[in-house]
């Protein structure tokens, strides 16, 4: 092995000065009492973020389910042309155009009973995401009450 291997593995940089600083416990415990003295932010935690995420998207789910019950309106329009000739060579000579317009409403009227499930299922869904934060909260709070411990 190498000196400057020999130097590296015990601690120590190139010129033979020490690379790691012992801080010593009044320092680390400094450090601790202004960690735990800033406000404890959920809002800046990864896991909230993506809990928060997953609540978005459960609350659009819900209303999409909630939006099956409204009817579904629908226009429509068709132009077209009809080519009739009893002599094949002079097939396309006649045209007659014909189009026409309208409007349709379609009303679910019954699924069994399968929009009612999907709309409960999500609802109870949104509800465990809820439980799911004051349980994210509680833990984050623990971590963060336990390293005022230290």
């Amino acid at each position: 092995m190498s000196a400057v291997a020999g130097c590296f593995a015990a601690g120590c940089d190139a010129a033979g000065g020490a690379l790691f600083k012992d801080l010593g416990p009044t320092q680390a415990q400094q450090d601790v009492v202004f960690d735990t003295t800033q406000t404890l932010e959920y809002k800046k935690r990864i896991e909230f973020q993506q809990l928060q995420t997953a609540k978005n998207l459960q609350g659009q789910l819900v209303r999409y389910y909630q939006q099956a019950w409204l009817p579904t309106v629908g226009a429509f329009f068709d132009y077209d042309m009809a080519f009739q000739n009893n002599n094949f060579g002079k097939l396309w000579a006649n045209t007659y155009p014909y189009s026409y317009i309208g409007l349709s409403v379609s009303w679910p009227i019954f699924t069994g009973f399968a929009r009612t499930n999907s709309l409960h299922r999500a609802q109870l869904q949104s509800r465990l995401l809820d439980w799911g934060e004051v349980d994210l909260k509680s833990q984050i709070f623990s971590e963060y009450a336990g390293a005022g411990r230290l």
